[in-house]
């Protein structure tokens, strides 16, 4: 999955393999996070990453459980680096999170965020 988004943003689904991808998201949780909530991030099978110009700019990620009608979605972080905030980097996230749920037919998706860098 590879989708073109906002303002030249691509997003992508995180292999297994990317080791160095899984490196720099760490980085940029504790930048986004400069608290200790950088502490309880953790990456899923169904984390998808962001991508401008080259550089890995956020990540959504994704935990899916098997409900009783099918499977459900819990959004579990979702951070940009803080120097594309503002740029749609966190809309287009959310918005391919969503196709790439629906892809996967859940029927629900449960989360709640914390948006300090919101731009109407």
């Amino acid at each position: 999955m590879v989708t073109d988004g906002h303002a030249g943003v691509t997003v992508s689904r995180l292999a297994p393999d990317e080791t160095a991808v899984r490196e720099r998201l760490a980085e940029l949780a504790s930048r986004a996070f400069p608290t200790p909530q950088q502490y309880f991030l953790a990456l899923s099978d169904h984390t998808l990453v962001a991508h401008s110009e080259g550089a890995i700019v956020g990540a959504m990620v994704f935990k899916l459980v098997d409900g009783e009608s099918g499977p459900v979605a819990l959004a579990a972080w979702g951070y940009v680096d803080p120097s594309a905030q503002g740029e749609g980097v966190g809309s287009t996230l959310l918005a391919d999170g969503l196709s790439y749920l629906r892809e996967r037919s859940c029927r629900a998706v449960v989360g709640s965020m914390v948006v300090e860098h919101a731009v109407e």
